[in-house]
């Protein structure tokens, strides 16, 4: 609109907006409010979303007046339509792959769609999305997508019979919008919901909004366990094997970046036994786990060392890089995991064993420690990078 000169829109006279509480986050602020900007003033403007938002900013960015809110179910107490049937049981992180596998057993002939949180094909063409779309489109019965929540919105599914959600979604408004694939049209639809022991708190959070959901139990003994198989097949297939470690990462990276760190606790997962459900016989390493855990703890900057406190009980003890990489061995660390930072507080003199340096004199004294760089070593880089010495010019 910006680019195009013969693009006019004088003659508009309403503006639609699909799914407006994600198009109004932040991420498209500067999008819409260009395509605003290029709008006549006197126009009707429509949103259209599953989950509304009412914030009075985002409304003003639209340039609404006097905006009138209207309801499909406008007198209804549900947030989710009548005809939808909606479960949810516990069982631990490992167990979620025998739980799906068990349930597409059970449910050869219904059409069911599974959301996880991570992707295996996050670069995928969209020629290629579109053609999984609509053969998943087409089948009636016997078939079985598994997606992220890029399909939780603006996408009709023809006779979706299950939505299951293998991984708890982020919030209430994305697991309003992921059941809302099935039970459409009047048409009636199950979802089931799959959590974990420290995730039943979400539970509470869908009374909170009037989601009518109940709790299933499941005979985890009735279970088909796959482990065994999955760990057979990685041998003649190797590439499986690498796509299990990378999906063990991904899934360890999505649950620690979530909002609600009261639900998604990373501390709590058992990743011996997360990864023996993924057929892999070796736990992978989470070094972005590991670096984020040694970010946590407080980090002194050289250039701040007269601000730190004088308090003998709170005395930081520092240690330089040498020392990192001699105890890297014992705590699961790699020299890529350490090379971001130099140095890191790692214990506290709670004893009061060091009653005569001042922490400022303490982390001085470590510095002057440091290894000396010897001329050889010097030489050495001079003449690897090609650098060639001075030469002196005597006069005549």
């Amino acid at each position: 609109m910006d680019e195009n000169v013969s693009f006019s829109c004088d003659n508009l006279q309403m503006l639609v907006i699909d799914e407006a509480d994600r198009i109004l986050d932040m991420g498209f602020k500067s999008q819409v409010d260009s395509i605003v900007e290029n709008l006549p003033r006197e126009r009707q403007t429509l949103l259209f979303s599953a989950t509304q938002t009412r914030k009075l900013e985002d409304l003003v960015r639209v340039s609404l007046k006097e905006p009138i809110w209207v309801s499909v179910h406008e007198h209804s107490i549900k947030a989710t339509p009548d005809q939808l049937v909606q479960n949810y049981f516990v069982c631990e992180e490992e167990q979620k792959i025998n739980m799906l596998w068990s349930f597409l057993v059970n449910h050869k002939r219904k059409k069911s769609l599974i959301f996880v949180t991570c992707c295996k094909q996050a670069r995928q063409k969209q020629n290629k999305r579109m053609e999984i779309f609509h053969k998943f489109n087409r089948n009636f019965r016997g078939a079985a997508m598994i997606a992220t929540d890029i399909a939780s919105r603006g996408l009709d599914f023809n006779n979706v019979d299950w939505v299951v959600q293998l991984d708890c979604p982020n919030d209430v408004d994305d697991y309003i919008h992921r059941v809302g694939r099935t039970a459409r049209m009047n048409h009636k639809g199950e979802s089931v919901l799959v959590l974990t022991p420290s995730q039943v708190a979400f539970v509470e959070m869908l009374a909170n909004r009037h989601v009518p959901i109940c709790k299933v139990e499941v005979d985890m003994d009735k279970l088909v366990d796959i482990r065994l198989k999955l760990s057979n097949l990685m041998i003649p297939f190797p590439q499986l094997k690498d796509f299990a470690q990378r999906s063990f990462v991904a899934y360890a990276r999505a649950i620690y970046f979530m909002k609600l760190k009261e639900i998604f606790d990373v501390n709590k997962i058992d990743f011996e036994a997360l990864a023996s459900s993924y057929g892999l016989a070796v736990t992978p390493r989470i070094r972005f786990l590991r670096k984020e855990q040694l970010k946590g703890r407080t980090e002194v900057n050289l250039y701040d060392a007269d601000d730190i406190s004088g308090d003998s009980e709170m005395v930081e003890k520092i240690v330089s890089c040498s020392e990192k990489q001699s105890n890297s061995s014992a705590c699961g660390g790699s020299s890529g995991d350490e090379g971001d930072d130099l140095l890191k507080i790692t214990k506290r003199d709670v004893f009061n064993s060091v009653d005569s340096a001042t922490p400022k004199d303490e982390l001085l004294a470590r510095i002057s420690t440091n290894k000396v760089v010897k001329q050889t070593e010097i030489a050495k880089k001079v003449l690897k990078r090609g650098i060639k010495r001075n030469k002196s010019i005597k006069s005549a």
